[in-house]
């Protein structure tokens, strides 16, 4: 009997996301959930690119998972505001 896991057997698996814009020489964080009964998988973070000179500079400081959700916090180090996405995989 053939007994590996294909995806018919391991459900569907959905990504939330939310963000968090963070001012420069401010920290910030941002964090998402699963829904109600799913749970967390994976997960992960983005911040915008770092310009030498000019524009956001966000340094991350946390990335992890947090209970059936994903938290990232991070520190603007630039002199415009930039973006903290964090997003998470759900299995349900």
């Amino acid at each position: 009997s053939d007994e590996s896991v294909t995806s018919t057997k391991l459900g569907t698996i959905n990504t939330k996301d939310d963000s968090t814009t963070i001012q420069p020489d401010t920290n910030g964080s941002a964090s998402v959930s699963c829904d109600s009964g799913h749970k967390a998988v994976s997960g992960g973070f983005e911040t915008p690119p770092i310009n030498q000179g000019d524009g956001p500079a966000l340094l991350t400081t946390t990335a992890k998972k947090d209970g059936e959700g994903w938290e990232a916090s991070a520190t603007n180090l630039g002199n415009q505001p930039g973006e903290l996405k964090v997003y998470v995989h759900c299995l349900g």
